[in-house]
Order: structure tokens, then sequence, then C-alpha cells
């Protein structure tokens, strides 16, 4: 993976496109990115941490340094162009956890990896919608402290120079997810903290990439109001949505698709949804001054 990594994979001679601007953009993929080196960049990560043995951590780290010097940002940018900016911080926090345990790792290597955590939360959404935004926008943009970016400084010519007011550390806020028209009212994280699922008042909800901040799909549309509460299930599996049309929608998360007819019996907008702790039922608050418990199998009303 190390030899073929470089800069431009695709032969992009255009910065100001979006990826999904680039009408063969499939068939430089062909061209130039070979199915096991597709593989490798996706899943290189994966087969480290299956690793067991103490001689070949020993053995890991300067491979590790090496493609991290070297070649990182090119492997970014593969992934950038697969649409699989979501791979770089998983695979960074894998192999955080991954190193903790070995006291041989080198805290410069772990403070790289945090930082492609971080990269990719301020910058993952850019450079998923336009690759060499990665090279002509974020780099130049990386905190003054960053241990990420030193050993391409070399590399990088004609980089954008921020004369004033450049960081020194990164932001406490990692990311701005834009795609609502009107107020966000409810938010909330998955329960394995990788997505995070919206409510807007213009009556749609969002699943977003927690890493990436990237929309995921799109907008999931049903209510005809403003969606005042969105809640994960327990599982992660399913979405439930209260809204100023007095109803309740149950959403397969996965799809983003309803889930069977709108849970209906509030006769005033519904302020409050809740999974219980088993994801079996569903209670609701509104402001006609009750509480409806609901079957969230069958979406049906539970008792009076």
């Amino acid at each position: 993976m190390i030899t073929d990594l470089h800069f431009n994979m695709c032969n992009l001679e255009r910065s100001y496109l979006l990826n999904s601007q680039v009408g063969n953009l499939s068939e430089r993929i062909t061209q130039n990115i070979s199915p096991n080196l597709s593989y490798a960049c996706h899943f290189w990560g994966s087969h480290i941490i299956c690793t067991q043995t103490k001689q070949s951590y020993a053995m890991l780290e300067p491979l590790l340094q090496k493609f991290i010097t070297k070649v990182l940002l090119f492997w970014m940018e593969v992934l950038s162009i697969l649409g699989k900016v979501d791979v770089i911080s998983e695979t960074a926090r894998a192999l955080l956890e991954f190193s903790n345990p070995m006291e041989a790792w080198e805290t410069d290597l772990q403070n790289i990896l945090k930082e492609m955590q971080q990269f990719i939360h301020v910058f993952g959404r850019m450079i998923g919608d336009a690759t060499p935004h990665l090279y002509i926008s974020a780099i130049p943009f990386i905190p003054k402290e960053s241990v990420i970016l030193q050993p391409f400084i070399s590399q990088m010519n004609r980089l954008l120079i921020i004369c004033r007011g450049q960081r020194y550390s990164w932001p406490s806020q990692q990311a701005v997810l834009t795609g609502h028209t009107a107020d966000v009212s409810s938010v909330e994280f998955s329960p394995d903290g990788k997505r995070i699922v919206s409510g807007s008042y213009d009556h749609t909800l969002r699943i977003w990439n927690a890493e990436t901040g990237m929309i995921i799909g799109e907008p999931m549309q049903g209510h005809t109001s403003w969606v005042t509460s969105v809640v994960f299930s327990p599982d992660g599996e399913k979405i439930v949505s209260g809204s100023s049309d007095q109803t309740l929608h149950i959403w397969n998360a996965e799809t983003r698709m309803i889930i069977g007819e709108p849970l209906q019996g509030h006769t005033l907008q519904v302020t409050s949804a809740a999974f219980s702790p088993d994801g079996k039922r569903i209670v609701s608050g509104s402001d006609d001054k009750t509480l409806h418990i609901w079957n969230a199998e069958t979406g049906m009303i539970i008792g009076e």
C-alpha cells in the first residue's frame, strides 16, 4: 500500500469541482485504485488490531511510523475519493484503543492518531465533498502546534499561508452541522456514539455521521408540521419522532424509512418521546396534558 499511494491518485484536473461533479469519477477510480489497494485502505487497521504477539507489536511500530510520515495524506485522499472518510477516524480510534496497553508505542505516534480523529471532526465533511480540498483548504488551516502535518511540510508547495489568526491548537468546537432549513428542535446521539439524529421545524429528521459531520442519506420526511422530539432506541435500530402534527413516527435507523402507520392519539402537539430501557415501549408527552405509552412493535396505545 505504501508503494501504491501517491498525490492526486485519480489525476483530478480541477480542484474547484465537488466529487459529485466529476463526471467520470467512477472510471478514474477503476483505472487508478485497484481492488487490492481499495481493500488495503479500508481494512489495514483491522488487520493490525488482529495481531496478538509482542514480537509483532515491535515490528508494527516502525511500519506504522513509515506509513504516517510517508503516505498518510494520500491514504486520506483515497478514502475521500471512495466516499469513506469515516474510515479514517474509525481506524485512528481503533488503533488508539489497540495501542493504549502497549507502553512501547511512542507518545508521538499516539498523538498523531488522536490528531487524525480531530482532523476528520473538523475537516471531514469538506474533504468528503471535494477531495482536492484536503490539500488546498484543510491542510493550510491545521493548527500550528499540530504534529500531523510536520512530515509533509517539505512536500507541500504553493499552500495557502495564513498570515494572521491561525490557531495554535485544535478548537473545542469540532464541527458545525448544516442542512436543516429551519430551527433545530431536538438532537440525540445513537447508543454507540457514531450517529446523531436531529429534528427540525422544517418538518424533517436527519441522521449525521458523528465523526465526519456528514449527512447520512436524504432528509427523513413524514411529518406535516414541526418535529419536536427525536430519540434512538436502546439498540440503535429505531428512531421515534414526535411532532406538532400530533403524531409520532417510528423509523428504521438504517434505512431511514417509516415503520408502520403514524402513532395517533394526542390532540395537541407532541412535545417529548422516549423509549423504555428494553426498547419495547415508547412514552410520549403532549400539550394536551396527557402521556401515552405505546407498544414499540405494533404502534398501539397501551391502556388509557
